[in-house]
């Protein structure tokens, strides 16, 4: 039988061991390659029309938007000075509506206000 004899057993040098680490979004783009070539750009080209399109939608509506609310604040205005001078008429009216100020005028006139009252003819 063969003898068994103990032997250390030759350690092999320690691996470093790599931990993965997370990249960050501001280092992947850093490190992104800029270049641009035709077939990156007929790839991209939906989207960046597509983009365009709604850009120019909103910027179309803004605009629209402005000049309604331009609109709206202008005829609210109106409708103030339509009220002021609705307003100012009412107060005229009841004024001249009143019995001294129609007997007044009718004196201008040369009638007169009649002193009996009316009678009433019956058959």
């Amino acid at each position: 039988m063969a003898k068994i004899q103990n032997t250390f057993k030759h350690v092999e040098e320690e691996k470093e061991i790599k931990i993965p680490t997370k990249r960050g979004f501001w280092r992947n783009l850093a490190e992104w390659d800029f270049t641009v070539d035709q077939d990156f750009l007929f790839r991209i080209m939906p989207y960046v029309l597509y983009v365009s399109f709604f850009g120019i939608i909103y910027i179309a509506n803004r605009h629209y938007t402005e000049r309604v609310v331009r609109e709206v604040t202008h005829l609210r205005q109106e409708v103030e000075e339509y009220q002021i001078d609705y307003h100012a008429l009412q107060t005229r009216y009841v004024y001249d509506s009143r019995r001294q100020v129609v007997a007044k005028k009718a004196e201008r006139l040369g009638l007169k206000e009649r002193e009996k009252p009316l009678v009433r003819i019956s058959e």
